[in-house]
Parts: structure tokens; C-alpha cells; sequence
């Protein structure tokens, strides 16, 4: 008798539908650019000026491990509307990498958007949202910095700082309680990387963050890089992926 008929393969699952926008508050992430560079054939020049400088605006949800990310939108970033805050991209938001040049940096400001701003597309559009993270870049940044200076935290290649007296310099800045992210160089030595402020969801008032950063000792606030030739460090890409979750 002939064989009877393979089994009907089953039908594939079905794909996860997309995750939709939406968000109690923001993260705004402001690295030091020295500790990207160190150790390594580091940045592109110019270094960046020595001031934090924009990683990202994130958005977050209450009382969650798995922050949204790549959330379902329509909504596009698009050379055009990056072209209308170019030279403030430049200045307060660089892709490391790339530095100076903004054609090859237009990846890293669509990537932010996809994959994290578009959570927030259900209040913002991608012009506003750069508009907004510009804004609060250019407005803490250089706070942060100055109390920093007064309160004696000076980059340096030895001097150990506590968590708390730079979230005492922080809060005199801000008025309102941040976090902060280390980078472990494995041998036992902490470097900050980012100093992490929340945002309401209008995007404009700071608001108390709830969590706490990764610095578990006394850390170094390193200076400046001293190489004309430089790329960015290799644990950057790995360390930014765990940093989010933080």
C-alpha cells in the first residue's frame, strides 16, 4: 500500500505584535566622553569639550525590569528633520565614534529614536523629541559641570570620589536626586560613565529617581584622553546594552 502523506508541518508561531508607545517618565542618560575614550585607541577628534554630553533620552515604565524599546510607530526619523538641529547635535549629542561627522552620525540619532524614542511617540514627534532632549542636555549639562568644579570633583587620573558627594553636587545642580553609572575595568579600578536624570513625561521637570546606578565603590572621574588618534573603546557597545537595563 503506497505510504500515507507526511504530517502538515505546523504553522509557525506567530510574531510578538509590536510593542506600542507609551511611558511613565524619561531617563536622560549624560556620559562623560573621557571614560569612552580611555584606554584605547579612543574617539574620533576632536575630543569632545569636556562636559557630558548626550547619550539619550529614555523613555521608562513604573515598576518594571524590561524597559520598552522599539515601540510601533509611523513615525520616522529623517535626514531632513536631523538636518534642522545639526549643529546642536553636534555639540551637546555626538555619536563618539564619528564625532565631527554628522553624515556618518545620522545612524546613531534615527537608531535613539527607533529604539527607544518611539515609545514615547504616542506624545512625541521625532522633531520634538530631538528638540526636547537637546533642551535638556543644553540646560543640565553645564549646571552639573559647574557644581562639580565647586564642590572640588575635578577629573583626574587617581582621586577617588564617593557616590554620594557627586549626587550631592548632582541634586545642587538639579534639586532633585539622580543616578550614577560606573564603568569596571575588570581590575578592580571604577571610572564614571553617565550621570542618569529623571523626567516626567512632559519632557521638562526633573523628578527623583527611584533606582540606583552600579557604582558599588569610590570611582575616578578621569580626564581627558590624550591621543590625536583614537576609537571607541571595544566594552562601550556590550557595557551601553547592560547600562539601559540599569
Amino acid at each position: 500500500p503506497p505510504s500515507p502523506p507526511p504530517p502538515t508541518p505546523s504553522p509557525p508561531p506567530p510574531s510578538p505584535p509590536p510593542n506600542p508607545p507609551g511611558f511613565d517618565y524619561f531617563l536622560l542618560s549624560l556620559q562623560w566622553p573621557n571614560t569612552f575614550c580611555i584606554e584605547s585607541n579612543g574617539c574620533r577628534p576632536p575630543v569632545p569639550k569636556q562636559n557630558f554630553t548626550i547619550h539619550g533620552l529614555w523613555p521608562q515604565k513604573n515598576n518594571v525590569f524590561q524597559q520598552p524599546r522599539n515601540c510601533d510607530t509611523e513615525k520616522k526619523m529623517t535626514d531632513d528633520i536631523l538636518e534642522k538641529f545639526k549643529n546642536d547635535l553636534l555639540d551637546y549629542w555626538p555619536r563618539l565614534f564619528t564625532a565631527d561627522d554628522f553624515d556618518k552620525s545620522k545612524k546613531f540619532w534615527k537608531d535613539q529614536w527607533k529604539d527607544h524614542g518611539s515609545c514615547s511617540s504616542n506624545k512625541f514627534s521625532p522633531e520634538e523629541y530631538l528638540e526636547t532632549t537637546i533642551a535638556l542636555g543644553k540646560k543640565y549639562a553645564p549646571l552639573i559641570m559647574e557644581q562639580l568644579m565647586i564642590n572640588g570633583i575635578i577629573p583626574d587620573r587617581s582621586t577617588l570620589h564617593t557616590e554620594n558627594k557627586i549626587l550631592n553636587a548632582i541634586k545642587a545642580a538639579t534639586k532633585t536626586t539622580a543616578l550614577i553609572t560606573c564603568y569596571d575595568d575588570k581590575k578592580g579600578n571604577l571610572r564614571l560613565v553617565a550621570i542618569r536624570l529623571c523626567v516626567e513625561a512632559d519632557g521638562k521637570t526633573l523628578q527623583d529617581c527611584k533606582r540606583q546606578g552600579n557604582c558599588y565603590k569610590d570611582f575616578i572621574f578621569p580626564p581627558p584622553y590624550n591621543s590625536t588618534h583614537s576609537r571607541f573603546p571595544s566594552f562601550v557597545s556590550s557595557m551601553l546594552d547592560v547600562e539601559e537595563a540599569i
